[in-house]
């Protein structure tokens, strides 16, 4: 069934689009930009902020809504339009069985499948120190992340890479293949091969992996700040985020009397070395460079104790 269904796109075809990201307005809007027939968006709903202030839209929404294309809250939409492909970009929901029959669905995903199917891909990718990564445009099928792949190119992770960053290079290049791909129509999406080799799960990034602990090492820490702020929790001064983290050598930088998780001055030690400390937050105050911070604290920070 899929097999028909792909062979029977069109080039140009008019599609819908589905996603719930910053990365999805980015391809909507590109698409959009390029003349493609977008006949639906399909997103979540708004959400209420705090009382009184009103309701935060979605990125997908916004891009919609600013390239007049029809947006819906919910797939049933879809049965009401006639597209020729649906395009998944960070929808964050599962696609019922039903309607991966009735139609072609490909995925824009940001990995070199089958390593990191799964919702944190990039994120696992840095975690795991990986040199590369990848953009695969992917069928939709009933198992996760499983579907054959139409197209795959590979990326080069630079060493000190944001997640943001290496997220932002991923998007344009998928919207640069996807582009290429529906212009090609069929014929391009003929050229599927099943997914092969050793499959890993990229599962959704949990806050208390950010967490310093005893077992923290200075790679791992200096990996964590490239997807958000590592944190430690002090009976001193409560929740501390830390940011712009460098390696030092704890021998010649005379640290090594301070113990495993205590921040010093500006230095932090941790179970295999130390790094030095550039901003940090204590939480419920604004963020601050260290020597901000130690202007008016000067006492050691244990966060392991």
């Amino acid at each position: 069934m899929s097999n028909d269904l792909f062979s029977r796109i069109p080039r140009n075809p008019a599609i819908a689009f589905l996603g719930a990201s910053d990365e999805s307005a980015a391809v909507l809007a590109a698409l959009a930009g390029e003349g493609v027939r977008v006949q639906i968006a399909v997103t979540k709903e708004p959400k209420r902020r705090s009382r009184g202030a009103g309701v935060s839209v979605n990125p997908v929404e916004v891009a919609a809504r600013k390239a007049s294309i029809e947006v819906a809250y919910d797939l049933e939409a879809l049965k009401l339009k006639d597209f020729d492909l649906a395009v998944v970009v960070a929808f964050g929901l599962i696609i019922p069985v039903d309607y991966i029959q009735r139609w072609p669905f490909v995925n824009i995903h940001y990995s070199l499948l089958p390593r990191w199917r799964g919702a944190a891909p990039v994120e696992r990718a840095i975690l795991a120190g990986d040199r590369k990564t990848g953009v695969a445009l992917m069928e939709i099928v009933e198992a996760l992340d499983a579907g054959r792949v139409f197209d795959l190119v590979e990326v080069e992770i630079d060493e000190l890479e944001s997640s943001l960053s290496l997220r932002e290079r991923l998007t344009q290049l998928g919207g640069e293949r996807l582009l290429a791909a529906l212009r090609g129509g069929g014929d391009f999406f003929s050229s599927a091969i099943q997914q092969s080799g050793e499959v890993t799960y990229a599962k959704k990034i949990n806050k208390e992996e950010f967490r310093i602990s005893s077992d923290t090492t200075v790679v791992h820490l200096l990996r964590l700040q490239r997807i958000s702020r590592p944190y430690g929790i002090s009976s001193a001064v409560g929740r501390v985020s830390i940011s712009d983290c460098t390696e030092i050598d704890a021998v010649e930088g005379g640290v090594v009397d301070i113990p495993v998780g205590v921040l010093r001055g500006e230095i932090l030690r941790l179970c295999d070395g130390a790094v030095r400390v550039g901003a940090l937050q204590v939480e419920g105050k604004r963020a601050m460079s260290i020597a901000e911070f130690r202007r008016g604290n000067h006492t050691d920070i244990d966060f392991v104790s």
